[in-house]
């Protein structure tokens, strides 16, 4: 075997295998083995009669889905011989007797941990027991009846580097049980579906929601979640829970309760203060349209008019940002193409808050009394290698791991 001690990647899924005395042999045979695929073999657990007399320093991926592993003592002892493991796959196993062991051993430069299907059923002391990996970037626990995370799951110095979590098919049905998704810091990407809480709701009502209750995601489902896709989504989210109150009339312990369901409302009526205060004069005043025409002060920030003085018109609520580029067009003599528009409702706002959606309204986007839009001509070539710079980063990480999740579960899936 000598001419093959080279060799650092090995595929054995679906063999005859039947024990692990076996695999421990075929590994001493292989010293610089890094990469090993066990998936659809017979193995089952690791017990007393087994031989292991060294430990596997270079292993580095281990995939063991669908290999009958019925104890989580398998993976104590896997963790233990296998130090420097960096991936390791045991979906569809039996470890629900999680709860009699201790916490994981080892481990600490494990980076990816797919528990896909393996008889969980709460996050304590089942879940919990990978909670102090250091590295762990990315975690799935995908078909597993788990009804809630708790709140402070994520909280340091808990899963201190968690970037991508899968979720999908476990039992959580309210959005409170997921709301300990915001006390994971480091979290960038979330995948979820198959849930009773999603099992009532449109793909894009069950986007939209996360997006606005879950602050620090920037991939949903493995799609990426835009800027802009997020400010839709909160200020459809302040208006859903905005006319919840109003409609359903509650005493201050009812709107108490109410409001403990959606934490992050309070924080979006400031972020989004212009439409928390349209909303609330239009269900005061009745939604007439009479009580949505404001006073703006328009103001060119572009080079070839920025010294025009500003114009002042009143304006309906209902024109949509479309019709306002155009008015500016004509206004400033600015190529319609290049315009953009932004606004705040005072001098004192610090950032001035972008009108990118043509079809959207004044409404929409909380322009009131007095109010000052900025209208300035954009270099496109600019704008795209920017947003590029910004995005590539973090973009080409999160395919990383993504990509490194297929392909350890492709015998799996294909199986």
């Amino acid at each position: 075997m000598a001419e093959f001690q080279h060799i650092k990647e090995i595929d054995l899924a679906g063999n005859l295998l039947c024990n692990w005395n076996q695999v421990f042999n075929i590994i001493r045979q292989f010293p610089l083995l890094e990469n090993f695929s066990l998936a659809h073999n017979f193995i089952r657990d690791i017990t007393t009669k087994t031989t292991i007399c060294i430990r596997f320093d270079k292993m580095k991926i281990l995939n063991l889905n669908n290999c009958f592993v019925r104890s989580f003592r398998t993976v104590q002892i896997v963790a233990e011989t296998m130090p420097n493991l960096e991936s390791l796959c045991i979906a569809n196993s039996n470890l629900s007797d999680s709860k009699r062991y201790d916490d994981v051993k080892g481990l600490q430069n494990l980076r990816q941990l797919d528990c896909s299907g393996c008889g969980f059923n709460r996050w304590e002391k089942e879940v919990s027991k990978f909670a102090i990996l250091p590295l762990l970037e990315s975690l799935s626990i995908d078909g597993n009846s788990i009804p809630s995370i708790p709140l402070d799951a994520g909280i340091n110095p808990f899963f201190p580097s968690l970037l991508s979590f899968q979720i999908s098919g476990t039992a959580v049905s309210t959005w409170m049980d997921l709301e300990a998704i915001n006390s994971f810091a480091s979290l960038k990407s979330l995948r979820f579906k198959n849930t009773p809480l999603t099992a009532s709701l449109g793909q894009a009502e069950v986007r939209s929601i996360s997006i606005a209750r879950f602050s620090n995601l920037e991939y949903l489902n493995a799609s990426r979640i835009s800027n802009e896709e997020r400010l839709e989504a909160e200020r459809r989210y302040v208006t859903l829970v905005s006319h919840s109150l109003q409609k359903k009339k509650f005493n201050e312990n009812e709107r108490i309760v109410f409001l403990e369901k959606h934490p992050r409302y309070l924080e979006l009526t400031q972020k989004h203060k212009n439409l928390t205060t349209y909303l609330k004069n239009r269900m005061e005043k009745g939604g007439n349209l009479a009580t949505s025409i404001y006073n703006i002060t328009i103001k060119s920030m572009a080079a070839s008019s920025c010294t025009l003085e500003p114009i002042i018109r009143r304006l309906p609520g209902t024109m949509n940002v479309e019709q306002m580029r155009a008015m500016c067009s004509r206004s400033f003599d600015i190529d319609y193409d290049l315009i953009c528009l932004r606004f705040h409702s005072d001098k004192a706002d610090s950032f001035p808050i972008e009108m990118e959606e043509d079809s959207k309204t004044l409404d929409y986007y909380g322009l009131c009394d007095g109010a000052e839009v900025l209208v300035d001509e954009i270099n496109l070539r600019t704008r795209a290698l920017d947003s590029k710079r910004n995005d590539e980063q973090l973009e080409e990480r999160i395919l990383e791991l993504d990509r490194s999740t297929a392909v350890l579960q492709n015998a799996r899936i294909q199986r």
